[in-house]
């Protein structure tokens, strides 16, 4: 089976965990006047086939068991290289296994200003909370490429992540929104 993601590409989708989709949608509906979205998930690729993502913890995925047949709009910077992404994955590798910051969510709808200023998850959680939701994921780790449209990734929602990769002239999209299917 050929795969055609590769490390470092990123990407939104629909997300599987119905609770927390539904209330990223109520969230991103008030928050992202005029980024129509049905995206509710985002996250990056570590290779071909697995994924880093926020969803209860943050945790790696295979893509095709969590996603094969559900929406998916994928993207690559065009700047993105191995040694860029091995940089990025020193410091995404800390967030491995941390809780889903549900509490900013509400931040996100009632002080949507300090969501981009502080992540009080970092300093109320002890350490077991995620200081940052799944677009947010997203975000940091093209920012830590060097990826400059990411250099504000704090208070990115999934419907700015998906507006970036079809959008932005350094952005390749690998795979269209469309219901994602193996190669054969």
């Amino acid at each position: 089976m050929s795969s055609p993601f590769k490390r470092g590409d990123f990407f939104c989708t629909v997300n599987p965990k119905k609770v927390v989709g539904k209330s990223i949608a109520v969230v991103q509906k008030y928050r992202t006047i005029g980024m129509l979205s049905k995206a509710t998930h985002s996250g990056v690729f570590l290779d071909e086939n697995t994924v880093f993502e926020s969803q209860w913890r943050v945790e790696q995925n295979n893509v095709w068991d969590s996603y094969e047949g559900v929406d998916f709009l994928a993207g690559r910077w065009k700047g993105m290289t191995d040694e860029k992404f091995d940089k990025a994955w020193e410091e995404l590798k800390k967030l491995e296994g941390k809780f889903y910051p549900a509490p900013r969510l509400v931040m996100f709808l009632l002080t949507p200003m300090l969501t981009q200023l502080i992540s009080p998850m970092k300093y109320i959680g002890l350490g077991f909370f995620s200081p940052i939701i799944c677009s947010e994921v997203a975000g940091l780790s093209q920012k830590l490429c060097g990826f400059p449209v990411f250099d504000e990734y704090m208070g990115m929602m999934p419907a700015r992540v998906a507006n970036i990769i079809r959008r932005d002239k350094d952005v390749e999209i690998i795979h269209p929104k469309a219901p994602l299917r193996r190669l054969k």
